[in-house]
């Protein structure tokens, strides 16, 4: 940059005969005299934001976030080029397995259809220790991989906790429809219609010996 502005300023000393004052007041010098202005400028301000960005690459460096607890969660998958549009397992960071019972047929846009998922050990057993996440079996979320649809789905459908509470079932306590007993089963299923052709991503999340732990699907819907 500063090598730049060197040859500028040459370049506008030759062309205005050693900064001819009557050169500057012709239209290229004047146009050249503004130019060189903004790029001084633009030098000066640019110089100023990588002092700032390195310091906040240096403070943020420096922060040490405090692990995950309690509901807290993370997740992590394949990215959309390597994404298998069949994928039925996603493998958990305690090695346990998440499974998707897919729907042999595939799946069509405006169908309602009912997805179900079980976790199992690394031997193929249902898993023990499963507990509820935030008062249900699990959450799901689907993508579309362009993002113009998003749903987040609970193991009742995605109805609003409110208007559950203004059924007269749930009326002394609206989340009575998710309590279970102990001995929680290691498979949720939720009810989902997708409502446009095309290719989405799921995530499933279930909670199993005090950790939440997400489960990465794609799917192509035609």
């Amino acid at each position: 940059a500063g090598a730049t502005i060197l040859a500028g300023a040459a370049l506008y000393w030759i062309d205005s005969k050693g900064f001819s004052s009557d050169w500057m007041r012709t239209g290229p010098g004047i146009v050249f005299g503004i130019g060189g202005f903004f790029g001084l400028i633009g030098f000066i301000f640019g110089m100023q934001i990588g002092t700032n960005l390195n310091a906040l690459v240096k403070v943020g460096s420096e922060v040490q976030g405090k692990p995950m607890e309690g509901d807290d969660s993370s997740g992590a998958g394949p990215t959309l080029k390597d994404a298998n549009l069949e994928s039925a397992v996603a493998v958990l960071p305690d090695g346990y397995r998440m499974i998707w019972d897919r729907d042999p047929r595939g799946y069509v846009a405006k169908k309602s259809s009912l997805f179900r998922f079980r976790v199992e050990d690394s031997g193929g057993k249902p898993a023990d220790g499963m507990e509820l996440y935030m008062g249900m079996m699990g959450h799901a979320a689907f993508l579309r991989r362009d993002r113009s649809v998003f749903a987040h789905v609970h193991p009742s459908g995605s109805v609003p906790m409110a208007a559950l509470g203004l059924t007269k079932e749930s009326a002394a306590d609206p989340h009575a429809g998710h309590a279970m007993p102990a001995g929680l089963p290691a498979e949720v299923s939720f009810p989902y219609g997708f409502p446009r052709p095309g290719a989405y991503r799921i995530f499933v999340q279930t909670k199993r010996a005090g950790k939440v732990e997400t489960g990465v699907f794609d799917v192509a819907v035609k």
